[in-house]
């Protein structure tokens, strides 16, 4: 698995997000690479990506054993 980079790629939410949730939805997903794998963080919690749908991200939550945002 070969891991996407984008340099200093940031947006807000779209929409709110829980603490379970697995797919969020960002402002402005052209920021960010357009396809998996890639990882994001919101707040103190990694997050995996492995699929983009236009401004939806399915993510893997609480990567390298981080806690949910």
């Amino acid at each position: 698995m070969v891991e996407r980079l984008r340099n200093m790629a940031v947006s807000t939410l779209a929409a709110p997000l829980d603490t379970v949730s697995t797919t969020l939805r960002v402002s402005h997903p052209s920021r960010f690479p357009d396809g998996p794998t890639f990882r994001l963080r919101i707040d103190d919690e990694l997050m995996a990506v492995s699929a983009v749908d236009g401004d939806a991200f399915t993510v893997s939550r609480g990567t390298e054993g981080t806690a949910a945002a």
